[in-house]
C-alpha cells in the first residue's frame, strides 16, 4: 500500500484512498479498532446479546457483522451496542430469522416477478 495514501482523520480514525477501504474492515484493523472490536464484544456478551466461541460452537455473530455497527458508529463501542441491540430487537419483532422457514412459495414467486432482482441496493 501507497504510504502517501494513508491518512489519519480529525477523529483519529486511519484511512486511506477516497473511501478509507480496507482500513477498519477484518483484517486491516488499526490497534485501537481491534481493542474496539473486543471491548464491543465484551459490552454485548454482558447484555446477553452475543456468545463467544467455545468448544465445538461458533459465536453468535461473526467479526465481519460486529465490525459494520463499529464503523457505522466511528468504533465507539457503547454507541455500536445501541444500534447492535436495536437491530436484534427489530429481527426478532420481525421474525426475520424464520422468514425462509414460513415464506409461502407461490407469494415468493409472485413477488419475485414484479420486483427486478437486479436493483436491489
Amino acid at each position: 500500500m501507497d504510504a502517501q495514501r494513508i491518512r489519519t482523520t480529525e477523529s483519529g480514525i486511519i484511512a486511506t484512498g477516497e473511501y478509507g477501504f480496507p482500513v477498519g474492515h477484518l483484517g486491516h484493523l488499526t490497534e485501537q479498532q481491534e481493542d474496539a472490536l473486543v471491548t464491543f464484544k465484551e459490552l454485548l456478551a454482558s447484555k446477553g446479546l452475543y456468545q463467544p466461541a467455545s468448544a465445538g460452537a461458533r459465536a453468535s455473530h461473526g467479526d465481519c457483522l460486529l465490525l459494520r455497527f463499529l464503523r457505522a458508529r466511528r468504533f465507539v463501542p457503547e454507541d455500536a451496542v445501541q444500534q447492535f441491540s436495536d437491530t436484534e430487537k427489530w429481527r426478532a419483532e420481525n421474525q426475520i430469522d424464520t422468514i425462509y422457514e414460513n415464506i409461502d412459495v407461490k407469494d415468493y414467486e409472485e413477488t419475485r416477478r414484479l420486483v427486478s432482482m437486479r436493483w436491489q441496493g
